[in-house]
């Protein structure tokens, strides 16, 4: 089976909290509306993992909003955090839909 080449994976570059419906991820991304996206949770709570169905995305500026509010919190930030601590904790975010 083939498929289009898609940007799979990014991170979050701004915080994400609990009842928040946007979210910022890297700029130019080729998701679009009606795909779904998963959040890791970036806590130790796994259950702060959310599944995201896109309503909209600004590609431009990063923007992608979710159809439903966000249950738990998830951390960003503009630039890698492993020069500090070791490892880059931003949360990451996937695209789970496919184009096969």
């Amino acid at each position: 089976m083939y498929g289009q080449s898609r940007d799979m994976r990014t991170r979050l570059v701004k915080n994400a909290f609990a009842g928040q419906k946007d979210i910022y991820v890297d700029t130019n991304l080729d998701w679009a509306a009606g795909e779904k996206i998963v959040l890791a949770p970036t806590n130790m709570r796994t259950l702060d993992t959310d599944i995201c169905e896109i309503e909209s995305v600004v590609p431009a500026e990063g923007k992608v909003t979710c159809k439903e509010p966000l249950t738990g919190y998830h951390f960003g930030a503009e630039t890698s955090t492993s020069g500090v601590y070791g490892v880059d904790m931003r949360g990451e975010v996937a695209l789970l839909s496919r184009n096969i």
